[in-house]
């Protein structure tokens, strides 16, 4: 039966007249439309000519689209190119409303879509809603009150002292004064919202009307210090940091003014964007910076006063990018022709223009989300300091990567022979089909489970093998010397930049959750979990002898953010003792005396503290700890009756999740979880995982970032030379000059540890060494508790949080 359900019927009398199937003419319009609805982004650059048109006239077709959804207004005609003619710049878009009809208002575009996007409010807050839970925070007890309450561009209530205070938002809703000049009269007269995206349409019909060469350097110079603000389009050879050189720099006034700068010029550009230090507005500013502190390394970054990316990431967290055209087409409704298909001139002009252009409707949408707070005064005031991080790296001792190369290779070769000797020949260790020939059909060993294939033969089915052959062991002990040796061993020497030093790459709009990723290298994922893994962090060094390594690193801090959301009151009132809260859940869930517990049962009960925000189920318990599943069970029925609070907690926000469609952290951050209305119950369950840990793990993530702002802050005002390196999960790695170890520790705990307001006391455990893993805990000033030893690796073993 279930072969006759699964033959395809190939003799049905179909009659397909070819001709009739033909491409003809569709309404290109609506189907853009349709797929930006349902984020067809990809097939937007595939859609075919219609009948008679070339592939060329099929792109100026599409850009012909959006600009008949927003006509551009008359523009000052520019010579062919890029035009010479840089005096006053170009004629001032026409005035007045957008023009009646399909496309939106600029009333609409600003409030994101109409009156609904106006009166869309703040969600109310849960705060009280569950007895005992705690599930937001008062901004201003974080963060301070805002100053005043006129908005400033790049300031915010957490940012490092002596950022400029400049002009208002350009491109805010009505009218805006432009900087002054001795006199008193405007210098400029910036562009409202409808005229920049008018001119944004206007340079998607035709770059080269709108965009024009950068003036010379002192017009420049001038030009840049009377906007106060200015978009900005960075396109680079390589964007990696320090990789790459400036293709084109292009700089977009609020006045409306495009400027271009390209090749050696984009430099000197760069350096007098520096110098004017406007704020900037772009989509993904960081690279800019980092180029700015190339160019000029003691000055500090450009004030950054807006980012399109971040902000579109913080009202959409669930998308894995963010790119600009995505953006502009959802809020402004302009479809930006594909930037492989443009010079780099033209894309880094459009980039500017556009970032400036969407600025308005993305500020509102944040305000109307209760998001824009978060924004101003937590990710804004980070972007300079990732782009510090970036410029500086970390050192690598080139001479221990290589040891470890050698070491590495010997033991693989050792491994391979002893399993071609229990096999009885040799086989590619690496072809999944010849292992599963090998396994299944020549040592007849248990199949595990089916793939398309053939029977899978990766790590969890090897694991259920160990006992069945010796050969397995070695198997997998050779899968991790040829991972570890490929992936960091190997690959990380030629990533090294010309200064000794690993440059990597730091996002902040990838994760859902709002944590920091890393990538070229990704260094969140250097392994700590096995000997041989953590053999691979000796290798990141201090960069001088007059230097060494600071860590501090959260301790438990998922866990105590549980404990202040779920109020609940025996975890609590551990946290506040500064007990050994694994071994008192174990005391607790098996009623026993805490003395009387025994490793085993404390490693259960640490297992299930952590695991259990991740949605860890009995299977998974019964996994890790070696017990059967009704073991597990029971262990988890105690746990929940025992610790009432995170029950409740965990049965109160699945519950808000369904209704509202969303989840939020103790500031604010959302995510929203489409899983929770599937139909399907694994994706269900999934949904239910998110929704219990993102207030957790995205709470940490917010205590992280405002701890990283407030730390460099409290540096610079010392005049301590520590500099900081990295951010790894809970754990932030500095730099530090040996006769200033002491100082720092002391400033660099006492702030991580207050940067938010909890219930429960946040722990930072602090470790210094001339390498990253050869690193002894500095003690804490006499008369405070010292931290449970393995507190600050507790998580280890529990695998990828729910991302």
């Amino acid at each position: 039966a279930s072969r006759e359900l699964m033959r395809i019927v190939r003799d049905l009398p179909i009659a397909l007249d070819l001709e009739r199937a033909r491409l003809g003419r569709y309404d290109r319009e609506a189907v853009i439309r349709l797929f930006r609805e349902f984020e067809f982004r990809s097939l937007l650059d595939r859609l075919p000519p219609l009948a008679g048109e070339g592939a060329e006239e099929a792109r100026a077709a599409l850009r012909a689209t959006a600009e008949a959804a927003f006509p551009a207004a008359r523009v000052g005609a520019r010579p062919a190119g890029w035009g010479p003619e840089r005096g006053g710049g170009p004629e001032r878009a026409g005035g007045g409303p957008a023009r009646d009809g399909a496309g939106p208002t600029a009333a609409t575009a600003l409030t994101g879509g109409g009156a609904e996007g106006a009166t869309r409010g703040r969600p109310r807050s849960l705060l009280g809603e569950g007895v005992g839970l705690q599930l937001s925070l008062d901004f201003d007890a974080v963060v301070g009150p805002t100053a005043g309450t006129k908005a400033t561009e790049g300031a915010a209530a957490i940012a490092p002292p002596g950022a400029p205070v400049t002009a208002p938002a350009a491109g805010a809703p009505g009218p805006v004064a432009g900087p002054r000049e001795p006199g008193g009269r405007p210098s400029i007269v910036p562009a409202s919202p409808a005229e920049l995206r008018d001119r944004l349409a206007a340079a998607i019909a035709d770059p080269g009307r709108v965009l024009e060469a950068a003036p010379a350097d002192d017009e420049l110079t001038a030009w840049l210090a009377a906007q106060g603000v200015v978009g900005v389009g960075f396109v680079q050879t390589d964007p990696r940091p320090l990789r790459g050189e400036p293709l084109a720099l292009a700089l977009a006034g609020v006045d409306g003014r495009v400027v271009v700068a390209t090749d050696t010029a984009a430099r000197a550009a760069v350096r007098r964007l520096v110098e004017a230090r406007p704020a900037v507005v772009g989509h993904e500013v960081k690279p800019l910076l980092v180029a700015g502190l190339v160019e000029a390394p003691d000055a500090p970054p450009v004030p950054v006063a807006f980012d399109t990316q971040i902000a579109a990431y913080l009202l959409n967290a669930s998308l894995r990018s963010q790119p600009l055209a995505d953006v502009v087409a959802e809020r402004l409704d302009l479809v930006l022709p594909p930037a492989a298909d443009l010079p780099p001139v033209a894309r880094a002009g459009l980039d500017a223009l556009a970032a400036l252009a969407v600025r308005p409707p993305l500020e509102a949408a944040l305000a109307a989300e209760g998001l824009e707070r978060l924004f101003r005064e937590v990710e804004l005031p980070l972007i300079p300091i990732l782009a510090r991080m970036e410029r500086i790296g970390v050192a690598v001792d080139r001479a221990a990567l290589a040891v470890l190369d050698e070491e590495f290779a010997a033991e693989i070769r050792r491994l391979e022979a002893e399993i071609y000797a229990s096999v009885g020949h040799e086989f590619n260790l690496g072809s999944p089909k010849q292992l599963e020939q090998v396994l299944f059909f020549e040592l007849n060993l248990p199949k595990g489970r089916r793939t398309k294939t053939g029977y899978s033969t990766d790590a969890s089915v090897l694991e259920e093998l160990r006992p069945a052959h010796p050969m397995i062991d070695k198997l997998l002990e050779w899968r991790m010397y040829t991972k570890l040796r490929s992936t960091y061993v190997q690959a990380l020497p030629a990533l090294i930049g010309p200064d000794g030093r690993l440059h990597t790459t730091f996002h902040q709009a990838v994760a859902a959750t709002g944590r920091l990723s890393s990538s070229d290298p990704n260094l969140q994922n250097i392994p700590i979990r096995t000997p041989l893994g953590r053999r691979i962090r000796r290798a990141f060094v201090a960069g001088d002898p007059a230097l060494t390594l600071l860590a501090a690193d959260y301790s438990q801090i998922e866990l105590r953010i549980l404990a202040h959301v779920s109020g609940d009151e025996h975890l609590r009132e551990a946290f506040a003792r500064g007990a050994d809260v694994h071994r008192e859940t174990a005391a607790r869930v098996l009623r026993k005396d805490p003395a009387e517990v025994t490793p085993d049962e404390r490693s259960m009960a640490k297992m299930v503290n952590f695991g259990i925000a991740y949605g860890m189920s009995d299977f998974g318990l019964s996994s890790r700890a070696g017990i059967s599943r009704a073991e597990a069970q029971e262990f988890i029925n105690s746990y929940f009756a025992t610790y009432s609070g995170i029950s409740y907690y965990m049965l109160h926000i699945k519950e808000v999740a369904r209704r509202e469609g969303v989840v939020t952290t103790l500031l604010g951050r959302k995510r929203s979880i489409p899983e929770l209305a599937a139909r399907n119950q694994a994706l269900r369950a999934a949904g239910e995982r998110m929704a219990i840990n993102m207030p957790i793990q995205g709470t940490a993530a917010d205590i992280m970032k405002i701890a990283m702002i407030r730390v460099d802050e409290r540096l610079r005002a010392a005049g301590l030379g520590a500099r900081m390196l990295l951010q790894v999960h809970d754990e932030l790695v500095f730099e530090v000059p040996r006769g200033e170890v002491e100082a720092t520790a002391a400033l660099v705990r006492e702030t991580m540890e207050t940067a938010v307001p909890l219930d429960v006391p946040l722990v930072v455990e602090v470790k210094v060494g001339d390498d990253w893993e050869g690193m002894t805990p500095l003690g804490r000033p006499a008369g405070e508790a010292e931290l449970d030893e393995d507190a600050a690796s507790a998580a280890a073993g529990l695998g990828e949080p729910v991302a």
